[in-house]
């Protein structure tokens, strides 16, 4: 089970998917139910955002390449993280589930859950605040 995250308003938010296993899969993003991201694992890891308000998420992906498994097409296993973050949170919007999607298409994907609590009103000037869920999936990736 993954700790509820609790932050002040207008700071940002951090979410950690961890991946390990092969092949290298595919992260999609949910706020509530809605997709905001999609990280594509057999395009080399690109994120693009696909929420109505781009604006407000980053998304990105990472090799772990110190435990990359090589092989002559490439990467064959590995560990992999995949980020989301949401910019200058508001409550109640913001104030929901976020879940971490990751599907390699050889089985059932799985799904780790992370709830945004969002607490008071942030005061200082840059509006940076940080909550960070170690979501993680392994470390076997099993489906």
């Amino acid at each position: 089970m993954i700790s509820p995250q609790i932050l002040m308003e207008g700071s940002k938010a951090r979410f950690v998917c961890t991946i390990s296993g092969s092949p290298r899969p595919t992260v999609k993003w949910l706020k509530g139910t809605e997709t905001v991201a999609v990280c594509e694992g057999k395009q080399h890891g690109s994120c693009r955002i696909t929420a109505a308000d781009r604006s407000k998420y980053r998304s990105s992906w990472r090799d772990d390449r110190t435990c990359m498994a090589q092989h002559s097409n490439g990467p064959t296993s590995g560990r992999w993280s995949s980020l989301l973050y949401v910019l200058r949170t508001r409550s109640p919007a913001d104030a929901v589930n976020y879940t971490c999607v990751v599907d390699n298409d050889l089985g059932k994907p799985v799904k780790r859950v992370a709830l945004l609590e969002i607490s008071g009103k942030f005061r200082g000037r840059s509006g940076w605040g940080l909550a960070e869920s170690g979501l993680r999936i392994g470390p076997n990736f099993n489906f």
